[in-house]
């Protein structure tokens, strides 16, 4: 994860914004002002790393989709704090929005006592619907201050382990690229050195990353499923070590 100081600018645009348009147009869960501003903000200083036009109002609801990149519907979901983020914190999604067209979900922090937001990773909705935790709206949530809080909305919670990390934006848009590049249907089947054929579902996907001479691709799935995956991968050469060996003539 990575931090981006928030632009005077982008604050100034933001507050604009809010003062022009109404954001909150989903009926339930909206959020106060406070709330939609960590939105916008968040949005904001992703798409403006991007090179891409802020956050504009007049447009109304994006959808699911805060910025296309590449073709890939990204959704920017931002928490409101005022501590740095920490490893085992969580990130909310609203159960409501899973049904928009999102490829991928961006993840960030608003430290609204520093004006600093933390880039904090990246996941595909399939993944995100695998790994979350499910809270029914009414539920209590429990801070590590000790404090508690009523999930006003049913929500979904996904720890930052289960997020695709990057260090920089530059590295942000290596990963992005590559995931984009893969040949992904609704899985991506190739041939692994053994021989063999393996097959990968787009959900197994942790990161991908660009190596000095090739990109590497980090897979995180189930005990079954990676056991199932290396009987694969070295299925043949198992088979080549453990067959006899022609005795000498």
């Amino acid at each position: 994860m990575f931090d981006v100081p928030v632009k005077k600018k982008i604050l100034r645009h933001c507050e604009k914004q809010l003062d022009l348009h109404n954001f909150g147009k989903r009926g339930v869960a909206d959020g106060n002002r406070q709330q939609q501003m960590t939105g916008i903000v968040g949005q904001s200083v992703v798409a403006d790393l991007f090179g891409l036009p802020l956050v504009d109002g007049s447009t109304g609801p994006d959808g699911g989709m805060d910025i296309l990149y590449r073709d890939m519907k990204i959704d920017i979901k931002t928490m409101g704090r005022k501590v740095a983020v920490k490893p085992h914190y969580v990130n909310n999604f609203l159960s409501l929005q899973k049904h928009f067209p999102t490829d991928l979900y961006l993840f960030t922090s608003l430290n609204k006592a520093t004006n600093v937001l933390t880039i904090i990773g990246w996941t595909t909705k399939q993944a995100m619907m695998r790994d979350a935790d499910f809270h029914k709206k009414g539920q209590y949530r429990h801070r590590d201050d000790g404090s508690k809080f009523k999930t006003f909305a049913d929500l979904y919670e996904i720890e930052n382990q289960f997020l695709a990390y990057a260090d920089s934006f530059r590295d942000l848009k290596y990963q992005l690229d590559l995931f984009n590049d893969l040949p992904w249907g609704d899985s991506m089947r190739f041939k692994v050195k053994s021989g063999a054929m393996v097959e990968v579902d787009t959900e197994d996907i942790y990161s991908v990353k660009r190596g000095p001479d090739n990109p590497s691709v980090t897979l995180r799935m189930s005990d079954t499923q990676a056991v199932k995956l290396m009987e694969k991968l070295f299925a043949r050469t198992t088979e080549a070590a453990e067959s006899p060996k022609s005795s000498p003539r």
